[in-house]
């Protein structure tokens, strides 16, 4: 959630503009203020007339033609742009109880260092609280989008993650629903709730079809997560070959993770056009600089294995399997970086602290690490 974005406030009083005014501001009431058009309907009268039937409403102290009045200063709608009539109106429309206008104002209020303004976006934030969890709670998407931007923010409402991210995923899911378009990371955000099913009802389909759109908008997470649903065979039917192109397209754009499965794919030679140690090596390395550390303990592998290109260097294999040790999904490091301090390859010999790494290892289930201790353990019965 972009928290500064929302939290400035008159900018998006172009956007809000409509918004509130088709949903009548049910708490406050409405006596003169012109008919709102819905989107994409015309106007049967000119800018100029718009401008001066909401004028009267708003000098008459109408709190929604107030706010509406400081959008078309904001946009120049029938009359000349003025960012100062704007802001006006909109702190008269706050002060007459416009929900949406207090929200405005408060926002703006945030950055200044008078005590009585902070005082007066903190009472305000408060009352906006109030109704825009009534608002949320009827399904309207801007107000959930805004009670989110509170909980996250801890204006107005105590601070609450859970219930931040319940409200913008709520708000993100009615808008795609509705085919209101999404940016491309409120969007993937989307997909991922609908993956794990935690804040929205789980539905892979939907993941799947989000995450072809973001993938093909360029979002490189996108990318990954589609990759990850062709290999898997996740929503749709498993293709590696599909899952290697999207996981080399994230690659590119140096996504850690998708060069790690990249890295895999060259390695052992699946949905990759073919085996080849030296992309593998290539894109592991990659992977490995940005710290994630399983392409970290492939790397210390493959120079432990002398599988890197220039052959095998246990310095470097120690390097890398030093990062990746504590892996603990993956054991098999801390198995062979144990190995090479009790032989003393690449590192000074040190048996006390292989054996420990080894049993370790072992404790974690590593079979590698399970074997060494069963041949020493084997090795010391027949010298009994």
């Amino acid at each position: 959630m972009r928290t500064r974005e929302l939290g400035i406030g008159i900018v998006s009083i172009v956007l809000m503009m409509s918004v509130s005014c088709q949903r009548g501001e049910k708490e406050e009431k409405v006596s003169n203020t012109p008919r709102v058009l819905a989107v994409g309907e015309v106007s049967p009268q000119t800018p100029e007339q718009d401008y001066m039937g909401t004028k009267r409403a708003a000098e008459q102290g109408d709190p929604v033609a107030q706010y509406q009045l400081a959008g078309f200063y904001m946009t120049g709608h029938g009359v000349a742009q003025d960012v100062e009539a704007a802001l006006l109106w909109t702190q008269r429309a706050a002060e007459n109880g416009h929900t949406d206008a207090r929200f405005e104002m408060a926002s703006i209020l945030l950055d200044s260092t008078e005590p009585s303004d902070l005082k007066k976006a903190g009472e305000w934030f408060e009352a906006c609280a109030q109704a825009y969890q009534k608002r949320a709670n009827e399904g309207e998407p801007e107000a959930q989008r805004r009670l989110a931007w509170m909980y996250e923010t801890g204006h107005g409402v105590v601070q609450n993650a859970e219930r931040a991210e319940l409200w913008a995923t709520e708000a993100a899911r009615r808008d795609y629903e509705a085919g209101q378009a999404l940016e491309t990371e409120d969007l993937y955000n989307l997909g991922v709730a609908y993956f794990q099913g935690d804040v929205i009802e789980k539905d892979l389909q939907k993941a799947g079809e989000i995450f072809t759109k973001t993938a093909e908008a360029g979002l490189s997470q996108a990318q990954y997560s589609l990759g990850l649903f062709y290999s898997n065979g996740t929503a749709f039917a498993r293709n590696e070959e599909t899952a290697f192109a999207w996981f080399e397209r994230a690659a590119a754009q140096g996504h850690a993770e998708s060069q790690f499965e990249v890295a895999q794919r060259y390695y052992y030679g699946y949905g990759a056009p073919g085996q080849d140690m030296v992309r593998a090596f290539e894109f592991f390395e990659r992977s490995a600089k940005q710290g994630y550390v399983k392409a970290q303990l492939m790397l210390g592998m493959m120079y432990g294995k002398g599988e890197a290109p220039g052959g095998r260097d246990y310095e470097k294999a120690a390097k890398w399997l030093e990062l990746s040790k504590d892996d603990q999904e993956f054991p098999i490091g801390k198995a062979f970086l144990g190995m090479m301090y009790m032989r003393g390859d690449g590192v000074p010999q040190d048996k006390d602290k292989g054996m420990k790494y080894i049993e370790e290892a072992a404790a974690l289930g590593d079979p590698t690490a399970l074997g060494v201790l069963r041949g020493l353990a084997e090795r010391a019965d027949k010298k009994e």
